[in-house]
């Protein structure tokens, strides 16, 4: 059964991703702070509608909300196969790729009051 806890704390997760206070995007979805509040917080569910928004919005899928930990391990999987049959140069490539990205999460806008 999934849990509106672990969803909350999901939805939390790639807000802050995004650079987003919880106000800012109650206010693209069109819910308010409260709503945006008490979904983080696991108290309420949201429909359906609400969480398509929110996907729309954090550029993501149903899945990251639904299955967060499952889709990590999938995409795990799906990039030591991607890799599987790399020249060291193109495997030198990737790495360097992955530092990059570490190093913009790093310099990521870090949310402000209203998080």
């Amino acid at each position: 059964m999934i849990k509106t806890v672990e969803i909350g704390r999901n939805v939390k997760k790639y807000r802050k991703q995004k650079g987003l206070t919880q106000v800012e995007l109650a206010k693209r979805v069109g819910i308010s702070k409260i709503h945006m509040s008490h979904v983080e917080s696991g108290v309420v569910s949201m429909s359906m509608e609400c969480m398509l928004r929110l996907c729309e919005q954090l550029n993501i899928t149903p899945n990251h909300l639904l299955l967060a930990d499952h889709q990590i391990q999938q995409d795990r999987v799906i990039l030591r196969e991607a890799m599987d049959g790399l020249t060291a140069d193109e495997i030198g490539y990737v790495v360097k790729t992955i530092d990059l990205l570490k190093a913009m999460k790093i310099n990521r806008k870090e949310p402000q009051k209203g998080e």
